[in-house]
């Protein structure tokens, strides 16, 4: 049965796609231009700065965090390399109002179809031979919708549905199981998702934008990770019990001042999740997992106008909360701070 949390869910989605469904054929109705378009970039929602798992391409290159389970050398903070490479990748669209800027025009509505891809790596330079820890891989489909409240601002919506994936470093698992044969475990943590998100873009001033949504499992009141006959149900540990939350809200919040120091101008993107904390060894097994909240916080600069240097954005990140690297994330109070670049659109 699903409880309170999954009838709001529903009725939440209803009630966007209604007023979605108004909107086109209400007040949008006298915009004569429209259109279908394809493979052409839209900026109707694009991904958070500070996303932890949005689909970027970034490398925090000089960075510090937390040790995590069953890395042999005790070195707390460690020195690591977190690298995120990620698109997403427009497929087609239809649009009523002219598009300005890859947005919409005042009273204009526009729908899209992406396909988000991230693959999300952290190493570790303090073990021998720097092993790669974790890898993360992400990937679905985005329909995202936007309409033009004014020239200067905007609502979006994303409804965003597909599976994610982790996998322990192959070196990492290695000196894992020499070192810790008693408790090293492999935890499967592969699930299906479903992320419901809300926008607000304001391009007057300081360009800013606020989102708030929620990400759950699919199907509904599924585990984040497996406990089928497929992968482990039993580690060196004990039994593994099924997670018991299955949302995760957020809200995320981004600003720029564009030109405000010169050609260049500074940004600043935070996103804050009320995060699960995974338990694979539940003492009672229907029992809920804790929650933390855990925020990211990513602040930078870019240069205004094209070429290279145009999208080369370096910045400084501080993240606080939940680990969000595979089955690590039944760690708490992870902190990972360091400096490194990003490639804009």
């Amino acid at each position: 049965m699903i409880d309170d949390s999954g009838h709001l869910a529903r009725r939440a989605s209803a009630a966007l796609l209604g007023a979605a469904l108004w909107v086109c054929v209400g007040p949008s109705g006298h915009l004569a231009a429209q259109g279908w378009w394809s493979f052409e970039d839209r900026d109707y929602f694009a991904p958070l700065t500070s996303g932890v798992r949005e689909p970027h391409v970034s490398a925090l290159a000089i960075a510090w965090a937390d040790r995590m389970a069953y890395l042999v050398e005790d070195e707390d903070p460690r020195r690591v390399w977190d690298i995120d490479l990620g698109v997403e990748l427009p497929i087609a669209g239809w649009e009523l109002g002219i598009a300005q800027g890859g947005r919409v025009s005042e009273g204009g509505l526009g729908i899209g179809l992406w396909l988000p891809i991230d693959f999300h790596m952290i190493e570790d330079f303090v073990d021998v031979s720097n092993p790669i820890v974790n890898t993360d891989y992400r990937f679905g489909g985005a329909l995202k919708l936007q309409y033009g409240l004014t020239p200067e601002r905007f609502l979006g919506l994303r409804v965003m549905a597909g599976h994610e994936s982790t996998h322990l470093g192959d070196e990492f698992s290695v000196a894992g199981l020499r070192e810790f044969p008693d408790t090293f475990e492999r935890i499967n943590v592969s699930w299906e998702f479903l992320d419901l998100g809300v926008l607000y873009e304001d391009l007057y001033g300081p360009v800013w934008s606020a989102r708030v949504g929620v990400t759950t499992t699919l199907p509904f009141r599924d585990s984040y990770y497996s406990v089928d006959a497929l992968s482990a149900t039993q580690s060196a540990l004990g039994p593994v019990t099924e997670s018991s939350r299955w949302v995760d809200p957020y809200f995320g919040l981004e600003a720029e001042w564009e030109e405000a120091l010169g050609s260049w101008g500074p940004y600043v993107s935070g996103e804050a999740r009320w995060r699960s904390i995974y338990d694979y060894h539940k003492s009672e097994p229907e029992a809920d997992e804790d929650r933390q909240l855990s925020f990211n916080l990513v602040v930078g600069v870019r240069k205004a106008g094209g070429g290279a240097l145009g999208r080369a954005s370096p910045f400084v990140r501080l993240y606080h909360g939940v680990n969000p690297h595979g089955q690590f994330r039944n760690q708490d109070d992870y902190t990972q701070f360091g400096i490194g670049l990003r490639l804009v659109r």
